[in-house]
């Protein structure tokens, strides 16, 4: 169940962090803001797919082999990064289109 995974997960976390404060802080962080957010949209009256539809831009698979590469050869490791959403007229949770610009 979700309780016994995030059970184990707090456990998990405690044995890297030893320290009970932290790891309640940390245990406690998402399934208070989910609550919040749920309590938000119910009492604005939105619902749960507009959280998804509110246009977060979630990177969680760019491949930055290419920028990393090329920061090693000229040995600067400064750079803008951006993750506009590809331009979709009427579209709803477009694609991004990530720049990395030196």
């Amino acid at each position: 169940t979700a309780l016994g995974g995030g059970v184990f997960a707090a456990l998990i976390l405690f044995l890297f962090l030893r320290r009970f404060r932290t790891t309640l802080c940390v245990a406690l962080a998402i399934p208070f803001s989910s609550l919040l957010a749920l309590a938000f949209e119910y009492f604005t009256g939105g619902s749960f797919n507009m959280l998804t539809m509110i246009g977060i831009t979630l990177g969680e698979i760019f491949v930055m082999g290419e920028l990393s590469k090329d920061c090693q050869e000229d040995g600067v490791w400064e750079f803008f990064f951006c993750a506009p959403p590809l331009p979709v007229t009427g579209g709803v949770g477009s694609p991004i289109n990530p720049i990395a610009i030196k």
